[in-house]
């Protein structure tokens, strides 16, 4: 499996613990809204980022980041990459 799968996949479970919807019926993909469709509240939204944080070792500044374009989970993997990609060049 390659680190973008990894990533997604991480970061899926990270949301889907945090969903308070029901699951059963939702095909969840990058596509997925996670407020419209998987219920993450604005609470759980920061609690996600500071998971996502934790997870990964990296440190996401919400001021630099239109949090409304955070709207779906590859938005996130997106935004986790990119984060990645920069911590990683500043080593």
């Amino acid at each position: 499996m390659c680190l973008e799968n990894n990533i997604f996949e991480e970061v899926k479970d990270i949301i889907l613990g945090l969903s308070s919807v029901n699951l059963s019926n939702i095909n969840v993909t990058g596509e997925t809204k996670i407020f419209d469709e998987l219920g993450i509240s604005s609470i759980n939204f920061v609690v996600m980022i500071a998971e996502i944080e934790d997870k990964f070792n990296i440190t996401i500044n919400l001021e630099d980041v239109d949090v409304l374009k955070l709207n779906q989970i590859k938005s996130i993997v997106e935004l986790v990459e990119k984060t990645l990609e920069i911590e990683k060049a500043e080593d």
